[in-house]
């Protein structure tokens, strides 16, 4: 990250830059694209578009059988995903810099994800929300705490009580479990955490709504880079060069700033 921060970022921000035409076109932009870019002056729509450009290359592909593997876990989730859904990633793993000072504990509590999830276009059926997160069993216990209402669906008092919500979680769902450095796991273990996490990935891209507790995370911010898409819709031009799918922070920056930092 120095040797980026120290050589690279500053070449990538500076404009008029021929030099940033020719970066989009290996990136597999088409010339119009190329060039949108190498006029690009906010730092953010720069940052997006090549989050944009990354999403839709073969920069980030999985191997067949990682994919094959990764669709196996997904159908292990249950969860229905020809339906619209909402996804959370919840972190329990240590501190988050900074936030316990300003609130007075160390991790975010599971009920600020529901108060920036919170919708308002309400609905007789249950909203349905994936949670990725490294402490599964610690998210469980926060859930149990709610009101179930007659459907089986939790009832949110205070929070969201036109809706009814079911939530789907994985007991082996360990999006940051297998970087640990304390893990002594053989191999087999070591490569299945591999792919729930690869799992949570692709279901956390393609939520309607996605919600991460702070952009400190290497995962949630490769998530939010498949979640981009450069603006090609007619009608849309006054919403910016990139389009990002709902994605919203519990606390922190709101951008995560370059794609894989």
């Amino acid at each position: 990250q120095r040797l980026f921060e120290n050589n690279f970022k500053g070449k990538m921000l500076h404009r008029p830059s021929p030099t940033a035409y020719n970066w989009a076109l290996r990136l597999g932009a088409k010339k119009y694209e190329a060039q949108t870019f190498a006029d690009l002056e906010d730092e953010e729509d720069i940052w997006d578009f090549v989050s944009a450009l990354l999403a839709r290359s073969d920069v980030l592909r999985f191997q067949p059988w990682i994919a094959k593997d990764a669709r196996n876990f997904i159908r292990l989730s249950q969860l229905p995903m020809q339906v619209d859904y909402d996804a959370f990633h919840v972190r329990r793993d240590g501190n988050i810099q900074g936030y316990e000072e300003e609130a007075g504990v160390e991790v975010i509590p599971f009920q600020e994800y529901l108060k920036t999830w919170e919708r308002h276009d309400c609905s007789d059926k249950a909203r349905i929300i994936y949670i990725a997160s490294d402490d599964p069993g610690q998210i469980k216990e926060e859930i149990s705490k709610y009101p179930v209402g007659d459907a089986g669906n939790l009832i949110l008092p205070g929070v969201d009580e036109c809706h009814g919500l079911r939530f789907y979680l994985r007991e082996d769902s360990t999006s940051t479990e297998f970087m640990k450095k304390g893990s002594t796991s053989d191999c087999s273990i070591q490569y299945r955490r591999t792919i729930s996490s690869v799992a949570d990935l692709i279901i956390l891209s393609k939520s309607s709504t996605f919600i991460i507790g702070e952009f400190g995370s290497g995962f949630g911010r490769l998530v939010r880079t498949f979640r981009a898409a450069l603006n090609d819709f007619p009608g849309r031009e006054e919403e910016g060069p990139v389009l990002v799918r709902d994605t919203r922070v519990v606390w922190g920056k709101s951008h995560p700033g370059p794609p894989g930092m």
